[in-house]
């Protein structure tokens, strides 16, 4: 799939996959839709065992990334339930960043994950690694939740995950610019520079109750600082209801952040600081995200191994404000320093298959 290569390309996609991450984890929305309906049933129940297929497209500020995933998940007698899952996405990009000092290229990453859920009670402990690799970029994650059952209707889930990445994490695509008055448009172009490690710390509290009329809500706050200096709010509400065989969701999701300390759009000269980025992923912005999805569960004929099935389909729009990065492109009209910031829509398509087994 890769079309065209250069050292540390893959950090080039990593902006694509952070704007579709804030929306899609693989099968997380469409999952949640249909275990949350049995939320009553929940009490000192492990997951069922359960397979899904999925296809996935994000699109949106130039920017293409679609690809595969497989999700498995299987119990180990009354206490216990494994999960593995495969994701792979393919980027091609002509993106902002790119435009202004690069050509468009292609990229892969895949993914592997595993996970292990401990029931106890009423209380579940969850807890995973996740490896990502790319050409040049690899990528470990370690994640704990803890789900407890506070009433017949009501469930809360605590997750906490540490991210930690080490090595060259400079973007080559993205350059930073400096002022630089009287020459071409305004500003000069430079390589990026980065610290050579970043660790980042997310704490999210979510809690799910179950509506009499075979439907649910759930909210959600999440936090994130990293060592770079940012920091990011999530709040969410989701709303599941059935009718028929049918499922459907519909959710709203409100994010911001803080820009990195070493983050500048326009830095005043050359060499300004011993770190300097302008990566759009780093700056300060807020982004609102709509979506909704529906599934419809049906039974397999001639396959009596297979206690249920689903066919899964979500749409997904994203917004991005930005606050302090611009569109250089438009620096020769407004001047450097002086153009729009930078808006970014993005629509993300998912569709898969679940079997129950």
């Amino acid at each position: 799939m890769q079309l065209a290569r250069a050292p540390g390309a893959a950090r080039a996609a990593r902006a694509a996959r952070a704007d579709e991450g804030r929306v899609l984890t693989p099968f997380r929305r469409t999952l949640l839709a249909l275990c949350v309906i049995g939320a009553p049933a929940l009490g000192g129940v492990l997951p069922e065992d359960r397979a899904d297929v999925m296809w996935h497209n994000y699109n949106g500020g130039d920017i293409t990334v679609q690809g595969p995933a497989v999700l498995v998940q299987k119990k180990v007698g009354n206490s216990l339930s494994f999960s593995a899952g495969y994701y792979e996405d393919m980027i091609s990009s002509a993106s902002i960043d790119v435009k202004l000092s690069a050509s468009p290229y292609h990229e892969t990453r895949k993914q592997e994950n595993v996970g292990v859920e401990y029931l106890h009670g009423k209380t579940t402990y969850s807890m995973g690694y996740i490896h990502s690799k790319e050409p040049d970029y690899i990528a470990n994650t370690t994640f704990l939740s803890i789900s407890q059952i506070l009433t017949r209707s009501l469930i809360a889930d605590f997750n906490y995950e540490l991210l930690t990445d080490q090595g060259y994490l400079a973007n080559p695509y993205r350059k930073i610019r400096y002022l630089s008055p009287g020459q071409g448009q305004g500003f000069t172009l430079a390589d990026q520079v980065y610290p050579n490690t970043r660790t980042s710390n997310a704490a999210s509290i979510q809690l799910k109750y179950y509506l009499p009329w075979h439907a649910a809500v759930a909210g959600q706050y999440r936090f994130f600082r990293d060592t770079w200096g940012i920091v990011g709010h999530t709040i969410e509400g989701d709303y599941t209801a059935t009718w028929g065989h049918w499922v459907f969701d519909g959710m709203l999701r409100w994010y911001t952040q803080t820009h990195a300390d070493f983050y500048s759009d326009l830095f005043p000269y050359a060499n300004y600081q011993n770190f300097m980025a302008r990566d759009r992923e780093l700056a300060t912005f807020t982004d609102w995200t709509v979506g909704a999805g529906a599934a419809y569960q049906f039974h397999v004929p001639g396959a009596p191994w297979i206690s249920k099935s689903a066919a899964n389909v979500r749409f997904d729009h994203l917004f991005i404000d930005y606050k302090d990065f611009r569109n250089a492109l438009l620096a020769s009209e407004y001047g450097a320093g002086n153009e729009p910031l930078y808006k970014l829509n993005a629509n993300i398509f998912q569709v898969f298959v679940s079997i129950w087994f």
